[in-house]
């Protein structure tokens, strides 16, 4: 089982030693812990699990990956979730991350997607490294 308290103590020592000017988080898994997060100081900023909020994102990394710009550590884990997602494409060719069987697990591949949503807003103040997903 996940422990909401641990991750909440792993980003508050983050910040210790990262910028992190927002927290962005999918609100129905993470009802508990925001409310904490803004008590911290931090920023939350809420990404619905909907196809509007991620299809742009998804579509970026995509074109990422097709071109050879798409770069991770190799981490196991990261590498099963993400040839667990399966794309589900809507009417209007707008896509969504889906997964076939419970146990295929997408949470990196939908954390990803989140930060990419994030990193796609315009502004001038924000680098990689101020984001944080839950």
């Amino acid at each position: 089982m996940i422990s909401l308290r641990q991750i909440q103590d792993d980003v508050i020592s983050s910040a210790e030693t990262a910028l992190i000017r927002e927290i962005a988080l999918d609100s129905w898994g993470s009802r508990e812990i925001a409310p904490n997060f803004q008590e911290e100081g931090f920023e939350v900023v809420d990404i619905p699990m909907q196809t509007r909020h991620l299809s742009e994102p998804m579509k970026k990394i995509a074109a990422l990956i097709d071109a050879g710009r798409f770069h991770h550590d190799g981490n196991p884990a990261y590498v099963w979730m993400l040839s667990n997602v399966e794309v589900w494409t809507d009417r209007n060719e707008n896509i969504f991350p889906r997964k076939l069987r419970p146990q295929n697990k997408i949470d990196a591949a939908v954390a990803t997607i989140i930060a990419m949503s994030r990193a796609m807003v315009p502004s001038e103040e924000k680098t990689v490294m101020e984001l944080v997903v839950l």
